[in-house]
């Protein structure tokens, strides 16, 4: 029955090996594999044969070596038990794997170390969600930073606002956290009654907060369009506003130079259709005084023409 029992161990243990969802292996103290399962295998693309020809040292990464090694030796002097680190693979295609390794180390009776035991988890799909993560974040951030856009959250309990746009410095405003009085205080005097009327009629759900306003920092202005909505509980109290902030003051100058220009422009139509009145005022009288002054003359000949028909 004890034999069976032990029968009964190894063949779990030998299908737990073969059949687990991670890779598994074990390593002699030096880093060369002495027993690898078929999940490790699909994970570096090598047969069980390839892969046991070779040591860890030899697929794994020239950057997350040393790390790896300055592990396993605090591992054999006794210094930990376990460890676990990212790292990456060399495929047998050539392509590096990102893995999540743990290693415990066997020890003898007489407490030499026997083997390794590393459990292997391939990280390959968490690594590309993340760089497309990162990815879609540049671009994001990119977008913003063309556009002069910056996100920013407004906690109402607090009365702070923090920037969601990292190096949003383009917004000119002077940090990244800061209180709600802290930027009714530099916006435009002219500006700041028509922010603090708009601003609690949106926090009550009376109108949506959308407004263009300058901001005065170092002497100079700036022009913001802002947009924000609100969260808020089941009772209808805003609990925190997200917004976005536009930098328009380049917009704004263009549109103060088409004021400008079409002032003048007005200005000048104004002058020439002046200019244009006069001088149809003058052909006029010029016109009249010919009239008048050939009236005379036209009499005297239509006298004579009329003598002569007689």
């Amino acid at each position: 029955c004890l034999r069976e029992a032990q029968e009964r161990t190894e063949t779990r243990f030998e299908a737990t090996f073969e059949q687990a969802a991670v890779g598994i292996a074990l390593l002699d103290p030096d880093g060369r594999w002495l027993r690898v399962n078929r999940k490790l295998c699909d994970i570096v693309g090598y047969r069980p044969d390839e892969l046991l020809s070779k040591s860890f040292q030899d697929i794994t990464h020239p950057d997350d070596l040393a790390p790896d090694m300055a592990l396993l030796q605090e591992t054999l002097a006794g210094q930990r038990s376990t460890y676990s680190l990212e790292k990456r693979y060399r495929h047998q295609q050539g392509h590096w794997v990102w893995v999540q390794l743990t290693v415990a180390l066997v020890r003898k009776p007489d407490g030499e170390p026997d083997y390794f035991i590393s459990v292997v988890q391939d990280l390959s799909a968490q690594k590309a969600a993340q760089e497309a993560l990162r990815t879609s974040q540049n671009l994001m951030n990119q977008a913003q930073k063309l556009a002069s856009i910056g996100a920013w959250q407004a906690d109402m309990a607090t009365g702070r606002i923090s920037s969601l746009s990292p190096g949003a410095s383009f917004l000119s405003i002077p940090a990244n956290d800061y209180a709600i009085t802290d930027m009714l205080g530099i916006i435009h005097p002219d500006d700041r009654p028509r922010v603090k009327t708009l601003w609690p009629r949106a926090v009550k759900g009376e109108a949506p907060y959308e407004i263009e306003y300058r901001v005065v920092l170092s002497g100079r202005e700036y022009w913001h369009a802002v947009k924000a909505e609100f969260e808020r509980d089941e009772q209808g109290r805003a609990l925190r506003a997200l917004g976005v902030t536009q930098d328009i003051t380049e917009r704004k100058r263009i549109e103060l130079e088409f004021q400008q220009l079409n002032a003048t422009l007005e200005q000048r139509i104004r002058e020439r259709t002046s200019a244009l009145r006069d001088a149809y005022d003058e052909l006029e009288s010029y016109s009249y005084a010919v009239a008048h002054d050939l009236r005379s003359p036209l009499r005297i000949i239509n006298g004579f023409a009329q003598a002569l028909r007689e």
